[in-house]
């Protein structure tokens, strides 16, 4: 486990997100209510922490509003990192390495702006080039308390979403609203994918220089309302698939659906779930050996379903180290291991052999062999 095993101080909703960087360094980055973790990792998966960032004592920090809600990476700047928190702030950060005055930290060198003035919680955030989109929902201000007791209308929240240029962080991004809440975001080069709440809650977005067109593509249809809390492409390494045409969603009702962007069509080429567990998906990450796999974060119980597209009828549902009921709030995955996330702990398990031993039980009948001290078993 990262940080040999130990647990955070308290409870949240973390973020990971793996950070390439040169000469075949890899850091793991985690957000865990207002700190951040900075790992660094050779090639042997062997861990050096590099920063705890301290949460400190302000009232913003104790009430949740510094909580930490996306990470994004920014291209041609491999020190640099942007964060949206709790409060609405977005926020570009340098990462610096210690010094004989200092020690390592990161140091904050823009804001981007915000699309409005009320109060408001990035949802979730997505970069890709010179393109960071953010996902943002507006809560409406209290009503002031008087002694007169007067009818009033409860104010609804409203919903953003938002283009910005990473490397222009003082110009007013595109924004246009979205009429449910949404909860997860995807960039490719044309589109933007926004996974939301709704009876159709995959919406795709052609996107031009000017901006994206209006109409919006809804993909999948269902009888009642749905959400998608997770999106995920494959890895431009990927051997079993094209990154700039699949796309993967995880759903509340515990599917992981798969759409071809090149098809006409609306319902997904392939649907994969663990028959034996309705928890929603919390978070979804697509990878490993030849980049096939494909990686669920349940809902509760901190589960781990694998799914391979060769042998999609066959699976294995595996259980995070730690013997913990909660859900795995976000995932990470390379060719030889797993990285991820619950409420109280960062995770690491390996494929085939690689890594400690955990729990698991397959979605076929049959024996599974979880292989000599191995943490993500080759499926049978």
């Amino acid at each position: 486990m990262l940080g040999g095993g130990k647990q955070w101080e308290r409870k949240c909703m973390p973020v990971i997100r793996l950070w390439r960087q040169e000469g075949g360094r890899g850091r793991v980055v985690i957000g865990r209510g207002a700190v951040l973790e900075l790992w660094e990792v050779d090639e042997q998966g062997r861990r050096r922490e590099l920063l705890a960032e301290q949460e400190g004592r302000s009232k913003a920090v104790r009430s949740g509003a510094e909580d930490i809600t996306g990470i994004a990476t920014v291209e041609g700047a491999p020190n640099d990192l942007v964060l949206s928190r709790v409060s609405g702030l977005v926020q570009r950060v340098k990462f610096e390495a210690g010094t004989q005055s200092y020690g390592a930290r990161m140091v904050e060198n823009a804001r981007y702006v915000s699309p409005g003035r009320v109060p408001s919680l990035v949802q979730a955030i997505h970069s890709l080039g010179n393109t960071l989109a953010t996902a943002t929902t507006h809560r409406p201000r209290p009503a002031p308390h008087t002694s007169i007791s007067l009818p009033t209308s409860r104010a609804k929240h409203t919903h953003t979403i938002s283009l910005h240029s990473l490397s222009s962080p003082w110009t007013p991004p595109t924004s246009f609203a979205l009429y449910t809440k949404p909860w997860s975001l995807l960039l490719f080069p044309s589109l933007l994918a926004i996974g939301h709440s709704g009876p159709t809650p995959l919406s795709l977005y052609s996107l031009t220089p000017s901006g994206p067109l209006p109409t919006p593509r809804q993909l999948t249809g269902n009888p009642r309302s749905t959400s998608i809390y997770a999106l995920a492409c494959p890895s431009p390494s990927s051997t079993a698939f094209r990154a700039d045409t699949i796309l993967a969603a995880g759903f509340y009702d515990a599917t992981v659906r798969m759409y071809d962007l090149r098809s006409a069509e609306s319902e997904p080429v392939l649907t994969l779930a663990d028959p034996f567990s309705d928890d929603p998906t919390y978070s979804l990450a697509l990878g490993g050996p030849g980049g096939s796999y494909v990686l669920a974060g349940s809902a509760r119980n901190a589960c781990v379903r694998v799914f391979d597209v060769r042998k999609p009828g066959e699976g294995l549902t595996a259980f995070a180290p730690g013997k913990e009921r909660s859900p795995v709030y976000g995932l990470q995955v390379e060719t030889g291991r797993v990285w991820g996330v619950t409420e109280r702990r960062g995770f690491v398990m390996g494929f085939e052999g690689r890594g400690e031993r955990v729990g698991s039980y397959g979605h076929e009948k049959g024996e599974v062999r979880l292989g000599e001290g191995a943490a993500l078993a080759r499926w049978r």
